[in-house]
């Protein structure tokens, strides 16, 4: 996959590490100068409105996109899976991992499971297929005080996307892939 496909706007993050982070150990409104001071590695990509680091995350490839929005503050962030499989269950099976990692910390969430074309869906060692093929996109959500949650996996042209996202209640940036 290409890295336009990665990047979305209004983004979230994945494990908080203390109480007052929401993505790592940045805070919303961050700098991009501060955001950099707190990750140990270079960005693999510093543009004007977003880094990208390549990190791991709980054991898999992801970039971890952060978004900042017009002021120069950050606004969003997110996690998308950079691992390549030859089986479309695979993906599945990485989702469901991290979002059982997700529901211990935040609770069970808001699921959606959206069918599409049911072809696959009484079939689910075929639901990694029916995903690729755009019939299925399985999705989950959470809030807290600041912050919106989501996770989804969902594919386009036979290939598949997991991503984790955290954004700020204060972002006014709507969804879109650049």
């Amino acid at each position: 996959m290409n890295m336009k496909g990665f990047i979305v706007l209004v983004i979230g993050v994945f494990f908080v590490s203390s109480a007052d982070a929401q993505v790592r150990k940045t805070k919303w409104g961050m700098t991009k100068t501060q955001v950099i001071s707190t990750e140990q590695g270079k960005p693999s990509l510093n543009e004007s409105n977003y880094l990208v680091y390549d990190i791991s995350l709980s054991g898999y490839k992801t970039n971890l996109i952060y978004l900042f929005n017009p002021s120069g503050k950050m606004a969003a962030a997110s996690y998308n899976l950079r691992e390549e499989y030859a089986s479309h269950n695979s993906h599945l099976t990485t989702y469901l991992d991290l979002l059982s990692k997700l529901k211990q910390k935040y609770g069970e969430g808001k699921p959606d499971i959206e069918w599409s074309n049911t072809l696959f869906q009484d079939d689910k060692e075929k639901w990694g297929l029916a995903i690729a093929a755009e019939h299925l996109t399985i999705s989950n959500r959470w809030e807290t005080d600041d912050t919106i949650i989501a996770t989804e996996i969902s594919g386009k042209n036979y290939e598949i996307s997991v991503a984790i996202r955290y954004i700020s209640k204060q972002s006014h940036y709507k969804v879109q892939t650049i």
